[in-house]
């Protein structure tokens, strides 16, 4: 797309957000959080990649090029249960989901980003950062699975445990249950997230290495 004078003249100046005159650059770099391909896609999918894809085509009247990136997230719980319960391999159950969510994308006009890393390309480096932070003393070894020691960053915040544990709750997750409670508080804000979990046998994920006692 050529930019016109009109849309190089509006990025010098920038649109007036709140009264406030933005600068725009030539790319717009936008991160989309992607599905996890175990089942059909819901309107929820098509609400967030809608909006996304509004938004580019926004940029774009502006003489900005965006560049997307939305991930798929093919290791997960509820992947590998889905594809257990079709008796079909966990990477090729994940693949026709993907392709019908594609499909279902483009019948509600949603262009497909440029960029779309798997999260099974990634399990090693994963695996990586679990024995860097066991390594460093951030991060601590319990029931097969890595948890990060978070509470420096939560104190620095200025939550306190109740916070912690209100906003848990409100950005979906489960304090009311013990045993999620104990080990994960809140991925976001909270004393202790999960780097790394130890993988069923049926799922053919990559084991963790020797050198990790327990995993």
């Amino acid at each position: 797309m050529i930019p016109s004078a009109a849309n190089l003249a509006s990025r010098e100046t920038g649109p007036a957000i709140a009264g406030h005159q933005l600068r725009m650059l030539d790319t717009a770099r936008i991160y989309a959080c992607g599905i996890t391909p175990y089942d059909v896609t819901h309107l929820g999918h098509a609400a967030t990649y809608v909006w996304i894809d509004a938004l580019c085509r926004t940029l774009q009247l502006l003489g900005i090029e965006p560049e997307v990136c939305r991930n798929i997230t093919d290791v997960d719980d509820v992947l590998d249960a889905a594809a257990q319960q079709a008796d079909v391999p966990y990477d090729a159950f994940a693949a026709i989901q993907q392709f019908h969510f594609e499909r279902d994308m483009a019948a509600v006009g949603v262009r497909a980003p440029q960029h779309e890393p798997r999260a099974h390309r990634y399990v090693e480096h994963v695996i990586r950062l679990a024995i860097g932070l066991l390594a460093a003393g951030t991060a601590y070894q319990r029931g097969g699975s890595v948890y990060f020691r978070g509470q420096a960053a939560v104190s620095a915040s200025g939550l306190d445990r109740a916070d912690g544990l209100r906003l848990s709750a409100e950005y979906g997750g489960r304090p009311d249950d013990p045993e999620r409670a104990a080990r994960t508080f809140a991925s976001r804000i909270t004393p202790t997230t999960r780097r790394w979990r130890n993988p069923s046998p049926a799922c053919g994920h990559t084991p963790a290495p020797g050198c990790m006692p327990g995993l």
